[in-house]
């Protein structure tokens, strides 16, 4: 769980790791974000739940190793 919270604007980003249901995870999510809603303030936009797949976006991590030569 990684949270980001500004003047005006905070976010919660949570991470699952392998092999969770995703549909389990996501309603558990929604029923908590619910609860959590009547402790908000009242002049609060409601809170929005969104699912990010990242096995959506490509990624590639390039590593590269070699002998050091220090350059005079």
């Amino acid at each position: 769980m990684t949270s980001i919270a500004s003047e005006g604007h905070a976010s919660v980003m949570l991470e699952f790791d392998a092999g969770f249901d995703p549909h389990k995870a996501l309603q558990d999510v929604r029923q908590k974000v619910d609860t959590a809603r009547t402790k908000l303030p009242s002049e609060a936009d409601e809170p929005r739940v969104h699912e990010i797949n990242v096995a959506l976006f490509p990624v590639i991590s390039i590593a590269l190793s070699g002998p050091f030569q220090k350059l005079n």
